[in-house]
């Protein structure tokens, strides 16, 4: 994926009315909650070069819950 050449600028209509104007920022909006929601995490990861799988969703069994008592922790409280 390659990013936009700096700097880049969107041309609007001039004629649009408040309302015209209006819907399409409605639009945007909703638009950016149903990535953020879908990508969020996939995103942040990539932004941050965390991300080492290029797919967002792993297969099923590659995602584990770890057991919380698959080990015997039987240390002594400090207190």
């Amino acid at each position: 994926m390659s990013r936009l050449p700096e700097p880049f600028t969107i041309l609007l209509p001039e004629d649009w009315t408040p309302e015209q104007a209006w819907a399409v920022q409605d639009c945007l909006d909703e638009l950016l909650v149903q990535i953020q929601a879908r990508y969020g995490a996939a995103v942040q990861q990539w932004l941050y070069g965390e991300d080492t799988d290029p797919d967002p969703d792993p297969p099923p069994d590659a995602v584990t819950q770890l057991d919380l008592f698959e080990n015997d922790f039987d240390d002594p409280l400090p207190f």
